[in-house]
C-alpha cells in the first residue's frame, strides 16, 4: 500500500544518507506493512545483512526467496550468510539453487568454485 512504500522510499532515502539505524527502522515497519512485496523484503534483507542481524536476515531471504521463487539474488545473498556464518556446505546449496536459477552468471560460478574447494578440503 501507500504507507509501505512511502516507508521503503523513507528506507532508501536514509540508507543513501548513510543513517543506518533509521534505514533498518523504516525498511522493518515497510517489509511488515508490505509482506508479499519481495522489493520491500530484499532491502530489509540487504540492510540485515549489513548490521549483520544474521538471523532474521536469514528469514527475510527465505521470506523474498518464496514471494519470487525464480529470482536467485535471494539464495545468492543466503550463500553469503551461511559461509560468513561458517556453514560453507549451507553456502554451497544456496549458491547451487542461485546457479538452478541463473546458471550463466559468472559470479555466481566463481563463488560456487571457491565453495566447493572449501567443503571437499
Amino acid at each position: 500500500g501507500a504507507v509501505g512504500s512511502l516507508l521503503l522510499a523513507l528506507s532508501h532515502a536514509c540508507n543513501n544518507l548513510r543513517l543506518a539505524d533509521e534505514a533498518l527502522r523504516y525498511a522493518r515497519e515497510a517489509a511488515a506493512a508490505m509482506p508479499g512485496e519481495f522489493h520491500a523484503q530484499m532491502h530489509l534483507a540487504y540492510l540485515l545483512f549489513g548490521a549483520r542481524v544474521d538471523e532474521d536476515a536469514r528469514r527475510t531471504l527465505e521470506t523474498a526467496s518464496a514471494l519470487n521463487p525464480s529470482d536467485p539474488r535471494p539464495f545468492e545473498m543466503l550463500s553469503s550468510l551461511h559461509e560468513r556464518g561458517g556453514r560453507p556446505a549451507e553456502a554451497l546449496a544456496a549458491i547451487d539453487a542461485a546457479l538452478r536459477l541463473s546458471p550463466d552468471n559468472a559470479l555466481f560460478r566463481s563463488r560456487r568454485e571457491r565453495l566447493a574447494v572449501g567443503v571437499n578440503a
